[in-house]
Parts: structure tokens; sequence; C-alpha cells
């Protein structure tokens, strides 16, 4: 019986032990992934407003939006829609062009450039090209 007592008390101690260095050791397994966290946290910094979705749908075989002029219209009445008072006449001519790989249609209104007394402005709308959808829409003062 003793032989089994010293057996017993032998493999407790030894369990002690690893118990000992998991808790020894549990700061740096801790430190280690709040440091793997944080790194992918500032890599997914996504911002819906301003920064396109991942993927751009393409549900048609022709796009909907394909000429320029219509990209223009199509802002000019969102822009009116959003700012019933303001006089978009004096933000024109607007600025255009096509990103995401030719998919959407950048569009911006601004007052920087131009001899324009009162709030600076700029509005931003970014529209899908296959499916008219409104991707982004933000203003800057």
């Amino acid at each position: 019986m003793l032989h089994h007592q010293m057996y017993y008390q032998k493999d407790l101690t030894q369990q002690q032990r690893k118990k000992g260095l998991a808790i020894k050791n549990s700061p740096i397994y801790l430190s280690v992934f709040l440091l793997l966290s944080c790194s992918t946290l500032k890599q997914t910094n996504y911002n819906p407003i301003t920064d396109l979705p991942k993927e751009i749908n393409v549900r048609y075989g022709t796009d909907v939006i394909s000429k320029e002029e219509s990209a223009l219209k199509i802002a000019e009445i969102l822009f009116i829609e959003d700012s019933p008072n303001t006089n978009f006449d004096v933000y024109k001519p607007f600025k255009i062009q096509l990103i995401a790989d030719g998919k959407v249609w950048d569009i911006e209104a601004s007052t920087q450039e131009k001899n324009f007394k009162g709030i600076r402005k700029t509005y931003h709308i970014r529209i899908n090209k296959n499916t008219a959808e409104v991707l982004n829409f933000w203003v800057e003062r």
C-alpha cells in the first residue's frame, strides 16, 4: 500500500508541475493571441460609407448604366434628393471616372476648385455600372 501511495503522490506532483507550467506560460499565450488579433483588426478596417464592397455584383448581360451621361444624370438626381436647397449648377462640371476594373462609376461634385463663397462641400457617389445600385454616398465638408 505504501508503494501505491508514493506512486500516487509522485503522479500528483507531476500533474501539479504541469499545471504550474501552464499557468506560467498563459501570459505568453495571451499576449501572442492579442498581438495576432490586433494585426488582423488593422487589416479589416472596412468603412461601409467610403469603401467599395469586396465583391461588385454583376447580374445582367448588359450594363444598366453604360453611358457616362446617364451616370451623371442619376448622380445629379440623387445629389438634389439629398440636398434639395443646394444649387448644384455651382458644382458642375462633375468629375466622373470608372473604377473597380470598369464596374463602378465614381462621381464627384465639388466646390473646392471653383470661386465659391460659402461652405465648401464635396459630394461623392459610386454607382454599380451593371445593376445601377448605389454603392457609396457621402459628403465631405
